[in-house]
């Protein structure tokens, strides 16, 4: 007897204990034989706990009355605590204290502090909160003589009767601030009878309360946080004992109570059930939650299918401080015909779990990291809405910020683009500085874009037909994608207008997507190259860039000051020597007076002092003092001094006639000053050697092309990857057969990576009407628009490989010519029927991707990753569930044979979690909306 043992135990010894046996027909009074020398131990019929408790009331000799549940215990100073306060404090009744919950053995899981969050023990307190444990507490025996004790009639919430009628009564409490006492957690198998009626006597009781005609006004008000607290606890109480039906019925009906908007008040009922969960030891399965038919029921009810017409994108990495803020702000917006989607590119840090509370209102998508701006386009591409509005996920809107915007666009429906002005802020919220670019460039137009840099995408909203038209963000411009991608829309056209409010946030701190400096400053002056090397720029544009440039580099030069980047700063404003319009000490001026303005739009005061007295501010003001460089050519930028990046995609083992071709190829871009990559299976010989001499890079795959067709098939994730690292200006595949690389053109296709085919096989007569592996991908029709969104294809015929310097150069000729293009301006016009096509090898694909991913850890030994891969695959399977199934084993036995391996189906499906697995979709019948 646990408990028992811990009272005897206590350093306060002024003790006596009083066992009320309530009807017990097992062997309780036997286990206390050994203590009825220190006991009391008392029998009657069963009559309840409270019953039971007034019967220890009625027996108690004592000053002050302390309950212990059977399957508590104490820890050892609790009475000695308590006692000592009510002598601290005469005028007490109650005093209360915190609570360890632990296992069945014992073994802690979570200490219950309230007085952290609730240091008041008034009747506001107890109305709402009722923060109690009776094990925890101590009473005055004179304060429950004067209320009569326990209420039968409210047995299983008893307790709670007794402290708010003590509370009515004007009995004082305190909180003794330590934990006091052990709450064991058992099993949750209790009856759905007993659940029911502990969750409706706790509503009975609370009706009770404030049907009372004497309650003070101020108590009154509290109706409806009191019957909100009480509902969503009870609802968890039903969750937590295994009655999901009835737990939907309590959180329906604290909707009547709610202080928050439906949205809000969803995500209130996860984080309560996630935290009261967690503090319980049993942390919620928020997917099984969200499965549940129960649950997802009662969501449709309160959220009703709507049609959306602003789709706020936002891309996230590592950014946990913030984006439930911005998210937050998303939600609560006045105008709420909007979808949420949150793509999570590849964070580290606790993202997934912070935004678990929101995602019955969001699509959360996670991606291994690519950049922000495929994770943009991939927003972009899953949106529904006309209107995109962009929230990286560090900034946060203003609540009328989609409501304003979106009546602009009603207004004029000729417009295709609005934005906002914005606040800068910092980590707390504060304001720093309204940012209001209309005041000196009120047109939001070409010529202002180019000079003034008036972006910021969280305060853009666009119709998505311009996204589409222009084929997204340029994911080689990592920092400065949505500067290129305005400059893009302006150019073709796109109205765009000031919205002249301040109704987004933008977040300054050390680790928001703009923080890189150097990079900044890199992409800017290519982004800014690119575009004036367009040729069919307006001259009138074109006549810009002088001036462009000037302010560009000033205020990235300005950028380097504020990041410590000394050196970069005085070669940003050594290059605008070559472009400033004034005399050298009016330069230098203009600098001060540049690096002064731009310091208070960032809410920081320029210290011109220190500035000046930096030796590398000195040296170039010495150098302007004496410009020799104003009436110079222009420096070379960084975008001309390197040319485009060539990737080259090979299925061979850089051996034999087409290796020997790729080879020679590879050589003449890099001696044309090309940066080229080559991308194929790991290999030692002479020609890699030559190559690594002069340069060229080699991204190692570590898998055999000549033998795994399905990594070269389904393995979506590998060439991401490498993109993602490389970021190509253009890929050669290199093709042995048709089949080549399919996964790879998949991938470049859809992030808009333009790409030529280099066909290098011997045998022509090679068709592939009957190609066909049993996953369901038509791979005839996906090479036929692979082959069509090719800028070139060029076959290497074996008899005239070695004919190479007529052909090289043909070669080489063609790769300018589409690198000459501009590959982000339009997204290629795809006609209905080979989107069709396009969707149907994208699910297809998808499915047999999933399936290989499970292999995949299969092989690796990684159980738990294969049984996530296979249950997602259930999403997008083209087969009924025994046929998925079936091809499960089926896929892992034609994976492990591309090895020479044979796969042990007896130990696969022998697995407790594939059994587990099966089990669970028994009788689940998908079918793909392709079928």
């Amino acid at each position: 007897m646990q408990a028992v043992e811990s009272v005897i135990s206590q350093t306060y010894t002024s003790w006596e204990i009083i066992i009320v046996d309530d009807g017990s027909t097992d062997d309780t009074r036997q286990v206390l034989q050994p203590y009825l020398d220190r006991i009391r131990y008392v029998y009657q019929q069963n009559q309840g706990v409270a019953a039971a408790r007034n019967c220890g009331i009625r027996e108690a000799q004592g000053q002050f009355i302390a309950f212990l549940d059977q399957d508590d215990f104490l820890l050892s100073d609790k009475l000695a605590a308590q006692v000592a306060l009510f002598d601290a404090q005469p005028s007490l009744g109650i005093v209360n204290s915190g609570w360890r919950i632990v296992q069945e053995q014992g073994e802690s899981i979570f200490d219950i502090k309230p007085w952290e969050n609730l240091p008041e023990l008034d009747l506001k307190t107890w109305v709402v909160y009722m923060p109690l444990l009776p094990s925890a507490m101590m009473f005055s025996r004179q304060w429950l003589d004067r209320v009569g004790g326990f209420d039968s009639q409210y047995d299983s919430v008893d307790d709670a009767d007794l402290i708010l009628r003590l509370a009515l009564s004007g009995c004082e409490a305190a909180w003794l601030p330590q934990v006091t006492v052990c709450y064991r957690q058992h099993g949750q198998n209790v009856s759905i009878q007993r659940a029911l009626k502990q969750a409706n006597l706790s509503i009975i009781l609370k009706q009770k309360f404030f049907s009372r005609a004497d309650l003070p006004q101020e108590i009154r008000k509290l109706e409806n946080p009191a019957f909100y607290e009480a509902l969503t606890w009870m609802a968890w109480q039903l969750y937590y004992s295994g009655y999901p039906a009835e737990m939907t019925k309590y959180l329906q009906k604290s909707l009547d109570y709610t202080p928050y908007s439906l949205k809000l008040t969803i995500v209130d009922w996860v984080k309560r059930l996630s935290g009261i969960s967690n503090s319980y030891g049993c942390p919620i399965d928020g997917i099984a939650l969200r499965k549940l038919l129960e649950w997802k029921e009662l969501i449709a009810s309160i959220l009703p299918a709507q049609k959306v017409r602003v789709s706020v994108v936002m891309p996230t990495y590592n950014c946990d401080p913030y984006i439930v803020r911005s998210v937050k702000s998303a939600i609560d917006q006045t105008y709420q015909d909007w979808e949420i989607i949150v793509i999570d590119d590849g964070s580290t840090d606790n993202t997934r779990q912070v935004l678990a509370p929101y995602l019955d209102l969001i699509q959360y998508i996670y991606q291994d990291n690519q950049g922000s701006a495929i994770a943009r386009n991939r927003g972009c591409e899953l949106a529904k809405g006309e209107f995109l509005a962009f929230l990286d996920s560090d900034d946060f809107f203003l609540p009328e910020k989609l409501q304003k915007q979106v009546a602009c666009f009603d207004a004029d429906p000729t417009l295709d683009l609005v934005q906002t002005g914005w606040l800068m802020v910092g980590k707390k919220d504060e304001g720093i500085y309204g940012v209001q670019p209309w005041q000196s460039t009120p047109k939001l137009d070409l010529e202002t874009l180019i000079l003034y840099k008036s972006v910021l995408s969280s305060a853009i909203m666009l119709r998505r037909e311009w996204w589409e038209r222009l084929g997204g963000f340029d994911p080689r411009f990592s920092t400065t994608e949505d500067l290129d991608f305005v400059l893009r829309l302006a150019l073709k056209g796109c109205k765009s207008v000031w919205l002249k409010e301040v109704l987004t946030c933008y977040r300054q701190h050390d680790n928001n997507l703009m923080s890189s400096g150097s990079k900044v400053m890199k992409n800017m002056e290519i982004v800014m190259e690119q575009f004036f090397a367009k040729v069919d720029l307006p001259q009138h544009i074109r006549n810009l860039k002088r001036t462009e440039r000037y302010k560009s580099l000033v205020w990235i030069a300005w950028r380097m000051y504020r990041d410590g980047y000394l050196a970069e700063m005085v070669e940003c404003l050594e290059k605008s020597l070559h472009y400033t319009s004034f005399t050298g000490t009016e330069t230098v001026f203009n600098w001060l007076e540049n690096f002064n303005r731009i310091s208070q739009e960032y809410g920081s005061k320029l210290d011109t002092y220190d500035l000046s007295n930096l030796k590398q501010w000195q040296n170039i003001v010495l150098v302007a003092a004496n410009n020799t460089h104003q009436f110079e050519a222009a420096p070379t930028s960084i975008y001309r001094q390197h040319k485009a990046h060539v990737l080259l995609y090979t299925q061979d083992h850089g051996v034999g006639d087409l290796a020997q071709f790729n080879h020679s190829l590879m050589c003449k871009l890099a001696a044309d000053g090309y940066r080229v990559t080559s991308v194929q299976t790991q290999a030692s010989n002479p020609l890699i050697a030559e190559q690594q001499q002069i340069g060229i890079e080699h991204i190692w795959l570590e898998f055999d092309t000549m033998k795994e067709f399905s990594r070269i098939a389904y393995n979506l994730a590998g060439p991401e990857k490498i993109y993602a690292k490389s970021q190509p200006d253009l890929i050669i595949f290199s093709d042995g057969w048709e089949m080549a690389n399919f996964a790879a053109k998949e991938v470049a296709i859809k992030q808009k990576i333009p790409y030529i085919i280099s066909l290098g096989y011997g045998n022509t007569d090679r068709t592939y009407d009957v190609f066909q592996r049993g996953d369901e991908i038509p791979y005839l029709d996906a090479m036929s628009y692979q082959y069509a969104f090719s800028r070139s294809v060029v076959k290497v015929g074996t008899q005239k490989l070695f004919a190479e310097e007529l052909r090289l150069q043909e070669y080489s000729e063609i790769i300018e010519q589409v690198l000459l293009v501009d590959n982000h301006s339009d997204q290629l016009c795809i006609n209905p029927k080979v989107q069709k096509q396009m969707e149907r090898v994208e699910n297809y694909l998808n499915y047999n991707y999933l399936v290989w991913k499970a292999w995949y850890a299969y092989d690796r030994g990684d159980i738990s990753e294969m049984i996530k891969n296979l249950h997602s695959s259930l999403i997008c399977t083209p087969f009924l569930t025994t046929e998925t199934i079936l091809n499960w084993v089926k896929s892992f036995s034609d994976f492990y044979g591309e090895k020479d391996i044979q796969l042990d189906t007896y130990a696969l499906t022998g697995l407790e979690t594939w059994q587990q697995l099966i089990e669970s979709i028994q009788g689940f019948e998908v079918a793909s909306s392709v079928r």
